[in-house]
């Protein structure tokens, strides 16, 4: 028992020292209408439209630390979080979401952070806020169907496949992992905040990196699902979609 309490207390701390409250007032603050996040500096007397995008198991924290700075700026915000979870905000639309497997409500989620940054311009700035959890609880996968995605998301936790391997695939059955959250925001300013539950912290892999470049490719996807024998429990929409990648029909993300 006494091994446990100190493993505990060890949790605890680890977790204190990377939330939401401790973390970010370090990193965003605010001065009359300048908005500071870390070395950036955002002028909020110019034009221009605000929309917050919170996705993860911290999503809550980190989006009511953003609401303390920027409340009477943000035009559009959407929180996503896991089922279950208690949060409330005044800005932003809150939706809860399937974790580790996606849901109805992760594509829910998706079709509203879809929207929150479509037709934006260069004087819209997007602040994304990223945690873990953030990469089942957005169901974004265009044509594939939701029950698809699900049976992929089962057979890659059952088998043992590491988070860079299950977050590789992930990626790429996506409209907005794997850096296309921030294409499609182009040509707003998109910064992104994230707490990482990634061993060695790859930005392209926490929550699947929206806006982050990614270097895994369709052929990394294929080896993924060779490696764990998975290629016959796809359905048919996740396999054509996987031929056509690597035949180059399909670009990488």
């Amino acid at each position: 028992m006494a091994e446990r309490r100190v493993l505990e207390g060890f949790f605890r701390k680890a977790v204190e020292v990377v939330h939401p409250s401790v973390v970010m007032p370090q990193l965003v603050n605010r001065v009359g209408d300048r908005l500071n996040v870390a070395e950036r500096h955002f002028d909020l007397s110019a034009p221009g439209c605000v929309h917050v995008i919170a996705i993860g198991k911290a999503a809550g924290p980190m989006m009511a630390e953003m609401e303390a700075v920027l409340s009477d700026r943000i035009d559009k915000g959407v929180l996503v979080v896991p089922h279950g979870t208690r949060v409330r905000s005044d800005v932003c639309e809150v939706v809860e979401a399937g974790h580790p497997i996606p849901d109805e409500g992760s594509v829910r989620a998706a079709g509203l952070v879809e929207q929150a940054i479509s037709g934006l311009a260069r004087n819209d700035l997007v602040l994304v806020l990223l945690s873990g959890g953030a990469s089942a609880l957005l169901g974004d996968a265009g044509d594939i169907p939701l029950s698809e995605l699900r049976g992929l998301s089962v057979a890659l936790l059952r088998s043992g496949a590491d988070i860079h391997e299950l977050n590789t695939v992930r990626k790429h059955f996506s409209t907005l992992k794997g850096g296309r959250l921030a294409a499609r925001a182009y040509p707003a300013q998109v910064v992104t905040l994230m707490i990482s539950d990634v061993v060695g912290d790859r930005l392209d892999m926490i929550g699947s990196g929206p806006t982050v470049a990614d270097p895994t490719t369709w052929k990394d996807v294929s080896a993924v699902l060779e490696k764990y024998d998975i290629h016959k429990e796809a359905g048919p929409h996740i396999r054509l979609s996987l031929h056509e990648g690597c035949r180059g029909s399909i670009p990488d993300t």
